[in-house]
């Protein structure tokens, strides 16, 4: 298997395992890392906690990739 197909299944395994953020290659080969979540908010309402929630989204990303990025790069050098 070459590197750029294992590479594809470690990715998909980093999908599965980590549900808030999505990871996929775009078409120059870059690694994409994309995080999705809902907020409580309508349009008609006071946003005054919206600023927090899209704070501690941020957040979450930053420790999670702390605690995964140097693995993912090892990962990816070896394949």
């Amino acid at each position: 298997m070459d590197n750029e197909l294992k590479s594809m299944y470690f990715v998909n395994g980093q999908n599965r395992d980590f549900r808030p953020f999505k990871m996929y290659f775009d078409g120059d080969g870059a690694l994409i890392m994309e995080l999705c979540w809902a907020v409580n908010e309508q349009p008609q309402e006071d946003f005054s906690t919206l600023g927090n929630e899209i704070y501690r989204g941020l957040d979450m990303v930053v420790m999670f990739l702390k605690q995964n990025y140097k693995n993912w790069m090892k990962e990816m050098q070896m394949q």
